[in-house]
C-alpha cells in the first residue's frame, strides 16, 4: 500500500457526499445505490465507512432510495434500516467458486437471487 494509506480506513469524500446529495435531490424517480464499503449497520466492525452515519442521513433524507448494495464483507446480507433495504453481494473472490447476484425488480418488490458458478 502506498506510505500512510490504511485501506480499513474508509470513508466517502466531501465532494462524492455532495454529489450523493444532488443526484438523489435531483431526480424524480426511486434509486438504486451500490457502493463498495459496507454502510449498513456492521456488528462487528470489521469494514465501516467512517462516515457511514452520514451517507445514511442523506439517502434517508432523500426519500427516494430503495435499495443499496453493498460488498466488501463477502458474506451476504439482507437489512433493513429506516425503512431502506441493504444487500451485501457475496464476494467473487471466496474459495473457487464464482458468484454473482441477479436482482428480479418490480414496482413493488425487489428480489435477489444470489448464482453461484
Amino acid at each position: 500500500s502506498p506510505d500512510g494509506f490504511d485501506w480499513t480506513h474508509t470513508n466517502l469524500p466531501t465532494e462524492q457526499l455532495e454529489f450523493l446529495r444532488k443526484a438523489l435531490y435531483s431526480s424524480d424517480r426511486e434509486c438504486i445505490i451500490a457502493i463498495h464499503e459496507p454502510i449498513s449497520n456492521d456488528e462487528d466492525k470489521r469494514y465501516p465507512v467512517n462516515n457511514a452515519e452520514e451517507i445514511k442521513q442523506i439517502i434517508k433524507d432523500s426519500g427516494k432510495v430503495r435499495l443499496v448494495i453493498q460488498g466488501h464483507k463477502h458474506e451476504y446480507e439482507d437489512v433493513t434500516e429506516d425503512n431502506i433495504r441493504y444487500v451485501t453481494v457475496v464476494g467473487m473472490c471466496e474459495g473457487i467458486q464464482n458468484r454473482f447476484m441477479i436482482l428480479d425488480i418490480d414496482k413493488n418488490n425487489i428480489t435477489p437471487e444470489v448464482v453461484i458458478i
